[in-house]
């Protein structure tokens, strides 16, 4: 799935192939060849969204929406109808696979962030079991951004659990990456699960009291800031308006669906300049515009962790190369035995400090 010619879903064979979201078409095509591409139209997904989440919502109102396909689930009060976390996802998955055809992939845990890093291995993760499976959990589960997770690695860090042990300057000092850009993805996020589904009504209207045209643009670019105001305040985009123009006898209502692009407060306004009748302009007394086929805002990363929509890993890239030439003579990372032997001990200390061993 992608818009803009950028990536903004990946099916899990494309990812296999190391597809991920937020890469350029060009790259995911070098990366998977025979990838079958198709353009985000968020028409197309309002009626699926509604279905498969009114079908989730039955199980538990506590749905929070983050994306087209995920979303969080608070079963704390739920759950004592099936006995356990288990059979009511089974029961869900069932139901799912009844109406819809579709399959899900869970994950559980005792807040946010467990959830988040055991999603698609189908297991709740007790507060018990926590240390065990943050040891054994790959990077990768972080979904940072590929070139991060290179540079993790290429240190001999592979698990969650060692990431959250690195010293506290570490990524910032060695790897070039502000601390915030990883250190975010392992802060636990204790906030509630906010219920999102089913989307509020997002709608504004407003009278015109005069007849003259600085009037009617007043109240026509209210609405559209009102309008733009409700959707980003709502994490929700869509495809499509309906608008009405009423005067003291006539009601003109229109069903226009959006193109692609960011709806701004001034494109807003110019649609809705350039939809008005001219018969009713000087009888003009109210205008309403309602939002049709609300989804969830599309990103390149998971709304949790409020990623950029870029991918900026090549700048990071470049600053780190500047800070190792200008630290320590060298453009490209080494290994902790290979800065020992150039005589770099805080560097070689601080590598063998993120393994637990002492400097040889």
């Amino acid at each position: 799935m992608i818009r803009n010619r950028t990536v903004l879903e990946a099916s899990d064979e494309a990812a296999w192939h190391g597809v991920r979201a937020g890469d350029t078409v060009r790259l995911a095509r070098r990366r998977c060849p025979g990838l079958e591409v198709q353009e985000f139209r968020p028409e197309d997904y309002s009626d699926r969204f509604d279905q498969v989440w009114s079908k989730v919502a039955g199980f538990t109102p506590m749905v929070q929406t983050t994306d087209l396909h995920h979303g969080y689930l608070d079963i704390t009060k739920d759950i004592k109808r099936f006995g356990d976390a288990d059979t009511m996802v089974r029961s869900l998955n069932e139901e799912l696979t009844k109406t819809t055809g579709l399959n899900i992939n869970w994950g559980g845990g005792a807040d946010k962030w467990m959830a988040w890093l055991a999603r698609g291995h189908n297991q709740f993760i007790t507060p018990a079991m926590e240390s065990l499976v943050l040891s054994k959990l790959p990077i990768e589960s972080m979904a940072l951004p590929e070139r991060v997770t290179e540079r993790l690695h290429h240190f001999d860090i592979h698990t969650v659990a060692q990431v959250m042990a690195l010293p506290s300057g570490f990524l910032e000092s060695h790897l070039g990456f502000d601390r915030n850009f990883v250190l975010k993805c392992l802060t636990r996020h204790k906030e509630p699960v906010r219920p999102s589904f089913p989307p509020r009504k997002i709608e504004a209207h407003l009278d015109i009291a005069e007849s003259d045209e600085f009037a009617r643009q007043r109240v026509i670019k209210e609405v559209a800031r009102e309008i733009v105001t409700q959707l980003t305040e709502a994490a929700m985009q869509t495809s499509c308006l309906r608008i009405s123009y009423k005067t003291r006898t006539k009601k003109h209502e229109i069903d226009h669906r959006l193109s692609h692009g960011v709806l701004s407060e001034e494109r807003l306004s110019k649609i809705l300049f350039d939809l008005l009748p001219d018969g009713i302009q000087q009888s003009l007394k109210s205008i309403w515009v309602e939002v049709l086929g609300l989804l969830p805002r599309q990103v390149t990363q998971d709304l949790l962790w409020e990623k950029s929509l870029t991918n900026n890993t090549d700048e990071q890239l470049e600053r780190t190369q500047n800070k190792l030439h200008t630290r320590y003579g060298v453009d490209s990372l080494v290994s902790g035995s290979t800065a020992y032997a150039r005589q770099r001990p805080r560097f070689a200390q601080l590598v063998y400090q993120s393994r637990g061993l002492t400097l040889p």
